[in-house]
């Protein structure tokens, strides 16, 4: 009688003990496939965050080399103005890859000295002198003001700006790229420059 109760206050320790180990086991598992689950959540969103920013970073070095001198503009001596803005809006280029030639056009604001000044020293780097046709209409300005009164000469607004360039409108450009620096009338610097031979080859297959 008393191995009877023995064996069976054995038995139920033994299946309380596998019970207990059987619910033990089964919130290890629990537990772990949470700690899987939520591993590999942050996991995804940690992913999807990194990508987004790498397209954040993406877009915007995209951003800055489109309004940045590109390479083909700097082998020309052509350089950025110091201490002036780019207007964005009014700026652009093209690729030959895209468009099928090259070209930008940069406007620059600040004020009125410090374009004129820039426009000197970016045009002395590239080699690049004041226009014929600019010059030209200046020096008659400048004949026809000698002989006027000075109130009208207070009018010369005419003079309050200047255009270099490597090519004469009265002649064939010499050089494969055309090249505008000029300081306009509300004080903006602009830089031109376009790949004159592959515009002109584009043109020319289309009209044909």
């Amino acid at each position: 009688m008393k191995k009877l109760f023995f064996l069976s206050w054995l038995i139920l320790l033994v299946s309380f003990s596998l019970s207990a180990c059987t619910q033990n086991v089964q919130d290890n598992l629990h537990n772990a496939a949470w700690t899987v689950k939520t591993n590999v959540q942050n996991t995804t969103e940690y992913i999807a965050e990194k990508i987004a920013l790498e397209e954040k970073l993406a877009l915007l070095e995209a951003q800055k080399q489109k309004f940045s001198l590109p390479s083909w503009v700097k082998k020309l001596n052509i350089t950025t103005p110091e201490g002036m803005t780019l207007d964005q809006n009014s700026s652009y280029q093209t690729t030959e890859e895209v468009e099928g030639f090259n070209s930008m056009r940069f406007v620059y604001t600040w004020d009125y000295n410090l374009a004129m000044k820039q426009a000197e020293i970016i045009a002395k780097k590239a080699w690049i002198k004041v226009s014929e046709e600019f010059q030209l209409a200046q020096d008659a300005l400048k004949k026809m003001w000698a002989n006027t009164s000075s109130q009208l000469k207070e009018l010369a607004w005419d003079l309050k700006w200047i255009v270099y360039t490597n090519y004469s409108l009265t002649k064939d450009p010499e050089s494969d790229q055309i090249i505008s620096i000029s300081v306009e009338e509300d004080w903006t610097l602009e830089i031109v420059v376009t790949d004159r031979k592959n515009m002109q080859n584009i043109v020319s297959n289309k009209i044909q």
